[in-house]
């Protein structure tokens, strides 16, 4: 599952790029995903209406993921030994990556 951060699709949408080329195989194979925070971060960045509108139906293709109370509370308590190599994840986007990578490789 592939989770795009927040600040690449405000990047390309600024820009006017259409993800679509790029990601295609992704949403072909219904791996690529986003949450709420990415969708709302995105969202809430795009003014005119009608660009709005495609954003809102490009992130429709993707597969949703919901982060319950649990998972959060996971990301929250999880910090992998980066803190005492003192590095510090202020994106709640990355912690939750790293979290789900971690835990996937136990």
């Amino acid at each position: 599952m592939l989770l795009v951060d927040s600040t690449i699709y405000i990047d390309w949408f600024r820009h006017r790029v259409d993800p679509r080329p790029l990601l295609g195989p992704f949403i072909k194979a219904r791996t690529l995903a986003v949450c709420g925070i990415i969708r709302a971060e995105v969202i809430r960045s795009i003014i005119h209406p009608g660009q709005k509108a495609k954003i809102h139906a490009f992130l429709d293709l993707l597969e949703d993921v919901a982060i319950d109370a649990t998972m959060w509370r996971d990301i929250a308590n999880w910090h992998g030994g980066w803190i005492e190599k003192g590095i510090c994840f202020r994106s709640p986007i990355l912690a939750f990556l790293l979290v789900h990578f971690d835990s996937a490789q136990r």
